[in-house]
């Protein structure tokens, strides 16, 4: 641990990292960020892979529910950057591992899950009641193929959540059970690794699906534009609609008026009170209904109460 100077107030980086752990464990939210391996996502595509995976998560709770008979949920809890050999080295020394083809791709993927979780499953669906202390240990070949059934399952709800990024056709490869073996990818290739928790009646457990990162950004990031775009014809759309709304309940004045007659300037010059203006408006033609000098259409006259009004009429039916 590296001790600052005398003279700075007995201040060292031993207390300082004392206090970011403390700050760390208190809840406050302070996540650890690994500089030699930055996030190449944006914060689109964490909303979208969000989206995805917390969709498939529901989708494998309602898989494990119906083929195990009892209640479960498959919970996302994280969507994280990070390389194949750190995965690896994060898992325990024996777990359940799937080996995917992620056809059209041509990569492998991997879906894990603890022993623990295996054993249950497998017990709930050879009728068992789901007792706590499962061995931990590798599959039997009777064992395997039980469980691929369900995992068969799984798939087919991780095809249906990925449709909008690439249409995939995940299918089962092998099974490991050793992290060690299963070397699918160099250690330094970065990979997206989706955490999970799994709960079968009330046993928690962790599960993982690691996907390749660099064959899925091309993809990620054309259903991000596509997406974007989609947003921003609704947007348009949505634009055009509230212009349109307030132009229709915009107040414009409105006047209706007979039409025009010609007097001699002498006739005006004497008017005078009592005085009657011969109108070349015939009685039955209507008036007309006008707004910035433009004609809107024909009325005729009336009263509404104590107020004059018009009624709206066809010029061309006889009134």
């Amino acid at each position: 641990m590296v001790r600052l100077p005398a003279d700075s107030d007995d201040v060292t980086a031993e207390a300082f990292s004392d206090d970011v752990s403390d700050t760390e464990g208190s809840g406050s939210g302070v996540d650890t960020y690994d500089f030699r391996n930055p996030s190449k996502f944006s914060r689109e595509h964490s909303r979208m892979l969000d989206q995805i995976f917390e969709t498939y998560g529901k989708q494998c709770a309602t898989v494990l529910t119906t083929t195990l008979r009892s209640v479960c949920t498959h919970d996302l809890k994280s969507v994280q950057q990070t390389t194949y050999g750190a995965y690896i080295a994060s898992l325990p020394a024996t777990t359940t591992m799937f080996l995917l083809d992620l056809a059209p791709l041509k990569v492998t993927s991997i879906v894990e899950f603890s022993p623990q979780a295996a054993m249950l499953m497998i017990h709930y669906m050879l009728g068992g009641q789901g007792e706590d202390n499962q061995p931990e240990r590798g599959l039997t070949e009777i064992e395997t193929t039980l469980l691929s059934s369900m995992v068969d399952r799984m798939l087919g709800e991780l095809k249906y959540v990925m449709a909008p990024v690439l249409p995939l056709q995940p299918r089962i490869m092998a099974t490991e059970s050793s992290p060690q073996f299963a070397q699918v990818s160099p250690p330094s290739d970065q990979v997206v690794v989706v955490h999970f928790d799994m709960d079968i009646n009330e046993v928690i457990t962790p599960a993982t699906l690691c996907l390749p990162f660099k064959e899925l950004l091309p993809h990620l990031d054309r259903a991000v534009a596509n997406a974007r775009t989609r947003r921003d014809d609704a947007d348009s759309i949505a634009i055009a609609r509230a212009v349109e709304t307030r132009v229709r309940m915009a107040p414009v004045e409105v006047a209706v008026r007979m039409g025009p007659t010609n007097i001699r300037m002498l006739e005006i010059a004497t008017m005078e009170v009592g005085d009657v203006i011969k109108l070349r408006h015939p009685v039955n033609v209507p008036l007309e209904v006008i707004g910035s000098d433009l004609v809107y259409g024909y009325a005729v006259p009336g009263s509404d109460g104590q107020r004059a009004a018009c009624l709206i009429v066809n010029p061309n039916e006889e009134q």
